[in-house]
């Protein structure tokens, strides 16, 4: 009667472990999506792997509310990164173009000075409206969900 009673403690006591240890394997998942950290995603599916398809949907459904953020953040005004550097970038302009008349007392030498920097002005802010980053970000996202989709479930029994 009591080595019963241990055997089913023990049974009750190791499913609760596994419980837990899946709660905190996707605890870590959702974690590396959020911070759309691609590296530590595949890092986890090959070690770890997904232990049920309820598991992946959810991941799924994680990277994909996480890709829907980031598409959604594709514009200037709205990423920080990207804004900083076409105001940058039209700073420079703006220095070029008013700020470096004469340099001293020749005036061919501020044309010389002024020329690289409406350049690099240009080529900055023009950049900037591509929003690279928010592309980047966007293209991560997109890269961890097609990671978790191709994933096959391993599951515990086998």
């Amino acid at each position: 009667m009591i080595q019963k009673s241990l055997k089913c403690y023990f049974l009750i006591i190791a499913t609760g472990c596994l419980g837990m240890n899946l709660r905190c394997d996707n605890a870590s998942f959702i974690d590396a999506i959020e911070k759309s950290d691609v590296i530590a995603v595949k890092k986890l599916l090959r070690k770890e792997g997904i232990a049920d398809l309820s598991s992946k949907n959810l991941l799924l459904e994680k990277a994909e509310a996480v890709m829907d953020t980031y598409t959604a953040g594709i514009s200037l005004l709205k990423s920080r990164w990207d804004l900083r550097a076409f105001v940058a970038g039209l700073g420079l302009c703006g220095a070029a173009c008013f700020g470096f008349t004469n340099i001293g007392d020749i005036e061919l030498l501020g044309k010389i000075v002024r020329l690289p920097i409406l350049l690099l002005g240009l080529y900055v802010a023009r950049n900037a409206w591509k929003c690279p980053a928010a592309v980047s970000s966007c293209e991560d996202a997109r890269e961890i969900k097609n990671a978790i989709s191709t994933t096959t479930v391993h599951s515990i029994n086998a």
